[in-house]
């Protein structure tokens, strides 16, 4: 019997978080994090994009009080203001806040941000930065590659030594196992499939953009898109250059522009697609009537990036039988 849905949706959280630099912070700042992580639109609605949310101070407060016995405890406006301002500057609050931070914490912070924020009417507009990327499941290894408690990395002490040696050189093995297995599926960003992807990405990019969308496809798993490619090319036995003719004359058309959204969407259209193109097809101009339908366009367009993430990893899936 299948279980229930658990109602709310969710959010990823990626297992290397216990090695980042917030989980050696006090505990409110991870809390106010999947707060804030659990808040954030997961697809633009009124006005909101993915990743954003508004809220305030209090807000934030209210929602991240905790129990003692009987009573509430909460936290203080000042450790708030400090969190928020530590995830906007992860580098900077650690430097000021810890002038013995390691090398290697210093590192991992280097340049990045974890949040931004913009002052609102009631408190902030907060973008969870690089929200697509790490809430995108493809992005992820696979359970079995990274937390296999049969070959788990060894542990070091805080000098880097290994504290469990018996399995060090069995861990060596493994680790060049995965790397090798994550080689066959990675594409080099000078590779044929690559360059394609990346091309049909950025004339996809070119439109959305147009028509205020281009947060939909920012996120797209490229590594994903690349396989679709070379699926196209070697398996399809499709010309480069007739590709990229077709590329360019479906994103530049009213109708197709709005189901073209990913090489897996071009390879299954290719025969119709390329037909039209060799035909000299103009493609319409956005005129009078199919101005109208800009709206209609825009939602067409969300529905339509929904279910190419989501079917993404089914995509990867096929390279193996394939290959």
């Amino acid at each position: 019997m299948n279980e229930p849905l658990i109602p709310g949706g969710c959010i990823l959280l990626a297992r290397k978080v216990i090695e980042s630099s917030i989980w050696e912070k006090p505990p409110l700042y991870i809390k106010v994090w999947v707060y804030l992580l659990s808040k954030a639109q997961h697809k633009p609605y009124k006005g909101l994009r993915r990743g954003q949310l508004y809220t305030s101070i209090p807000e934030i407060i209210d929602n991240c009080k905790w129990r003692v016995g009987a009573r509430w405890e909460k936290p203080t406006k000042d450790q708030i203001f400090n969190i928020i301002e530590w995830l906007r500057n992860p580098e900077k609050g650690d430097s000021e806040s810890n002038a013995k931070a390691t090398r290697k914490q210093r590192e991992s912070n280097a340049g990045t941000t974890m949040i931004t924020t913009t002052k609102a009417t009631h408190g902030y507009l907060i973008t969870i930065d690089n929200y697509g990327f790490y809430q995108t499941f493809d992005n992820y290894e696979s359970n079995g590659e990274s937390n296999d408690e049969n070959d788990m990395a060894p542990s070091r002490d805080p000098h880097g030594t290994p504290t469990n040696p018996d399995n060090t050189n069995k861990n060596d093995k493994n680790d060049k196992k995965k790397t090798s297995s994550r080689q066959r599926k990675a594409y080099a960003e000078d590779s044929r499939p690559y360059k394609l992807a990346v091309y049909l990405h950025e004339k996809i990019m070119s439109f959305a953009g147009a028509l205020g969308l281009a947060h939909l496809v920012e996120g797209a798993n490229i590594q994903s898109w690349a396989d679709d490619c070379r699926k196209l090319l070697e398996l399809d036995k499709r010309d480069p250059q007739e590709v990229k003719r077709v590329i360019d004359w479906a994103t530049a058309d009213p109708f197709w522009q709005q189901n073209i959204l990913s090489p897996a969407s071009l390879r299954k259209k290719y025969t119709e697609l390329a037909v039209k193109a060799a035909g000299k097809s103009k493609p319409v101009k956005r005129t009078g009537a199919l101005e109208d339908k800009n709206a209609e366009a825009k939602q067409k367009i969300r529905e339509l990036m929904e279910l190419e993430r989501g079917g993404s990893q089914e995509a990867l899936s096929d390279n193996a039988e394939h290959v």
